[in-house]
């Protein structure tokens, strides 16, 4: 029997993501001085998070059958993780 572990990561990351906009917007409506405040650090993230999701693009791969049961992956000029 196994057990499939979400992991609340995405999830966190939307609502951040919602919670930081609607923040902003009430602000916006809270007073008519906020706006350039406000402009300015939603424009740099929007910026940000397009940056980060061209980032990650579609790498090559090249699968090697090494038996009936077995597949060896070998994708070149890959940078994990943890090369950053």
């Amino acid at each position: 029997m196994s057990f499939r572990v979400s992991h609340p990561l995405p999830k966190l990351n939307v609502a951040s993501t919602l919670a930081f906009v609607a923040f902003f917007v009430t602000i916006c409506y809270h007073t008519v001085y906020a706006p350039p405040w406000i402009y300015p650090p939603l424009a740099l993230y929007g910026l940000d998070m397009l940056l980060r999701f061209l980032r990650y693009r579609i790498k090559d791969a090249t699968l090697t059958p090494i038996s009936t049961h077995v597949t060896m992956v070998s994708m070149f000029h890959y940078h994990g993780l943890d090369d950053r």
